[in-house]
């Protein structure tokens, strides 16, 4: 629905932004949460109605050229979710996350099954657009692109709390470099974004209710990830299908092949040809589009034209998300190395787990008894498996191995673990040679590859241990928070030369005794 678009004065654009929603079941706190930017700094609507003008010329400027209006390459944009809990139901597990991008990649990609009833099927637009959970974080090192905490906020609300880690929130990852989701228990609103015109800063991206998000533990009218679709729209300059011009008619979305629209459509099923106040005949609405406020199993489309303006904050160096575009975060034709992988040897059997990948079709383990040549592999269609009937007090080691559509990755590293003949503790035991202290073990003794320190607190406290070489320098300290129980921690010693070293613990206010370590 596109109205005055030549003719649309600075007031005209900034008063409908204002405008905000309220008592709809499916609403979006986007337009709330631009309203306060405004009110925060007026510069705000300035910047975004120059902005528009800028998209304005681009795309005129495109229509008037040889070139193709839309893009024959995919644009992958790389993401990362934060996930914020206090309550567990609110903690979506990684196969949710899973599942919320391989619906946005449907929805962008015009492939949502969903009817578009009177309206013809080339307005069901391919984006060419892509999402892909990020394989390294900021620091290089790997990740599924999921990132979690547990905070003491029981809600937030479209402030930007969210985004802000002395709040109870996540800090953005570098927001040219990584599309920033959070999902939380949110009030006030289903979701919202931050629209690109306003700036690319570390509050940028998507917020989502998490009740809204995925598919397997959101609720039944809200599980076919429109809710994310529709806020990612915003966050790449898609405006409400109905213009938020408070019913008159005479506000815009700035698209020319997306109706009229009085207002937003009630979340529930509807079918049929539906008209109102501002589309009184022919095919009406169109409340299937991604941007309007009907239930997940009605919304189905992305337009030409929305895809074209959502194209355009991507398209040459001096585009707001051109760097978003090239960035390096996710590798899209690699099937990612499982990481952190970890094991316990509990009730005669080694438990092992480790994170999930995106992408993942199934999992390769292999084990062998450590210096052998012969590996047992089975299958695991989750992140973890448990095997049975090792020998007792046998030094095992043990990898895991992704399986994708597109091939398989590489082995991960290799973990070790002794089985016991004693099944009295429910840990990781090795080594024969344990150095036990003051309810701390410390193996194994001479080490080489990674040094296990087992550790038992009474109390959430704060731990300390440092590692000493043979002159008496401190080389390495590590502070741990430790809460109430037994800890297993694990430190990664294959950057060291070999020698003697001492290690010192200090817990409980409490200084463990200089304990002698052979590294080979």
């Amino acid at each position: 629905m596109k109205k005055l678009i030549l003719a649309i004065s600075i007031f005209t654009i900034s008063a409908g932004y204002l405008y905000s929603q309220s008592g709809i079941d499916n609403s979006c706190g986007t337009m709330e949460y631009l309203k306060k930017q405004i009110e925060n700094d007026p510069q705000v609507g300035k910047k975004l109605d120059q902005y528009e003008e800028q998209v304005r010329l681009k795309l005129l400027q495109q229509s008037n050229s040889s070139k193709r209006e839309i893009k024959d390459s995919i644009i992958y944009i790389p993401v990362v979710v934060h996930i914020l809990y206090k309550r567990s139901e609110e903690n979506v597990p990684d196969s949710v996350v899973f599942e919320q991008i391989n619906m946005l990649n449907r929805d962008f990609s015009g492939l949502n099954a969903n009817s578009m009833g009177a309206f013809s099927n080339s307005l069901k637009s391919n984006t060419k657009i892509r999402f892909c959970l990020a394989a390294k974080m900021p620091n290089g090192t790997p990740t599924n692109g999921i990132e979690r905490r547990e905070t003491t906020r029981d809600s937030f609300t479209p402030n930007n709390d969210v985004k802000r880690y002395l709040n109870g929130g996540l800090d953005a990852w570098d927001v040219n470099k990584y599309f920033n989701i959070w999902v939380c228990n949110l009030k006030g609103a289903k979701g919202y974004g931050v629209f690109p015109g306003t700036g690319i800063t570390a509050m940028y991206g998507a917020v989502i209710y998490y009740l809204g998000f995925g598919k397997t533990t959101a609720h039944k009218t809200h599980n076919n990830g429109s809710i994310t679709a529709h806020e990612v729209g915003h966050c790449f300059n898609l405006r409400h299908i109905w213009g938020d011009d408070q019913g008159t008619c005479t506000g815009t979305d700035f698209c020319d092949d997306t109706p009229d629209q009085g207002g937003p459509t009630p979340t529930k099923y509807i079918s049929g040809i539906i008209t109102d106040n501002c589309t009184v005949s022919g095919n009406g609405i169109m409340y299937m589009n991604f941007m309007d406020y009907t239930g997940d199993s009605t919304m189905a489309n992305f337009t030409p034209d929305q895809t074209k303006r959502m194209q355009v904050n991507f398209a040459g160096s001096d585009a707001v998300l051109w760097k978003l575009a090239n960035s390096d975060a996710c590798n899209i034709n690699a099937c990612e190395t499982p990481i952190n992988l970890t094991g316990t040897f509990s009730s005669n059997k080694l438990n092992v787990s480790w994170l999930s990948m995106y992408g993942s079709t199934k999992y390769n383990f292999r084990y062998r008894v450590a210096g052998t040549q012969n590996w047992t592999t089975l299958s695991s269609n989750t992140n973890s498996i448990s095997i049975s009937n090792l020998i007792k007090n046998t030094n095992y080691e043990y990898q895991v191995q992704n399986v994708c559509k597109s091939g398989n990755s590489i082995f991960s590293a290799s973990n070790f673990t002794v089985t016991k003949s004693s099944t009295k503790r429910d840990d990781l035991s090795v080594d024969a040679n344990p150095i036990i202290s003051n309810q701390i073990k410390i193996y194994p003794n001479p080490a080489n590859e990674k040094l296990f320190i087992e550790i038992h607190s009474e109390s959430s406290q704060k731990t300390e241990i440092q590692l000493i070489d043979y002159t008496g320098k401190i080389i390495r300290t590590e502070t741990i928070e430790l809460t109430k129980g037994e800890h297993t921690l694990t430190l990664d010693i294959t950057d060291l030369k070999p020698g003697v070293y001492i290690i010192k613990i200090l817990k409980d206010d409490i200084i463990i005794p200089n304990t002698k370590i052979i590294i080979e």
